[in-house]
This record gives structure tokens, C-alpha cells and sequence, in this order.
């Protein structure tokens, strides 16, 4: 079916859910997926051409380090929710209107969230 909801476009990296603005902006690559359109950050895309070019499969015991290093940083406390969000889009391209609906709004409010604590962090700080 097509996405008849405007995709939302937000700054998190599609495998590692970090604000790209803040970690990772150096060679990040756009990814737009079946419902929303994201990034990937630089030091996950720089692993997946290295994994591709080396023709290893070292991406996945490195990206749960990523996460952890992700995850341990409060100003990315939005990440894991975001990696959960955007898994949800590539398993499920066959969502309906609803369910593509209440994904992006998902997407959107969980991006707000994140938006408004990095304003309120750089008022009082």
C-alpha cells in the first residue's frame, strides 16, 4: 500500500539511533526507509563499507558496542527508543494506514521530545 502520511524526517541514525547532529555527522548517509526518513551516522556506515569491502561480518559484535557507547551518553537518552521505532519500519514494510500513522507519530513525537530536552539542556547549562 502506498504512505499516503508525510515522512517524517529526523536526524537519528537508522542502526545505532544517535542524534547525528551531535555523534556521527562526519560522513553520515541519508536512509530513508519505508516510512520515515533518517541517516546513518558516520562510524556505523564506515563499519558496514568496511564490513562489505573486508567481506567479514564483524558489524554486528561491533554495533552492540556501539549501542552500549550510545546509550551511556544522557544527551542520546532517545536512541534506543529510536532503534526500535526504525526496526519496526524495516520489518514491517506492509504496515496499513493506521499502523503507518501511528508509527510516524512515533517518529515525530519521540523527535520532539528529543528536540525540546536539547533546547532545555542548552538553556541551563
Amino acid at each position: 500500500m502506498e504512505n499516503i502520511f508525510a515522512k517524517p524526517d529526523v536526524p537519528f541514525c537508522k542502526e545505532c539511533g544517535v542524534d547525528t547532529r551531535s555523534m556521527g555527522f562526519v560522513n553520515r548517509v541519508p536512509a530513508g526507509l519505508n516510512y520515515m526518513d533518517c541517516y546513518i551516522c558516520g562510524p556505523c556506515s564506515d563499519m558496514i563499507d568496511a564490513d562489505l569491502e573486508n567481506e567479514t561480518d564483524c558489524f554486528d559484535i561491533w554495533f552492540e558496542t556501539r549501542c552500549e557507547e550510545v546509550d551511556s551518553d544522557p544527551e542520546q537518552q532517545y536512541a534506543k527508543a529510536f532503534r526500535v521505532l526504525a526496526m519496526q519500519d524495516m520489518d514491517n514494510s506492509n504496515l496499513w494506514g493506521d499502523e503507518i500513522k501511528a508509527l510516524q507519530i512515533a517518529v515525530n513525537l519521540l523527535y520532539s521530545c528529543h528536540t525540546t530536552d536539547l533546547l532545555w539542556l542548552a538553556k541551563h547549562s
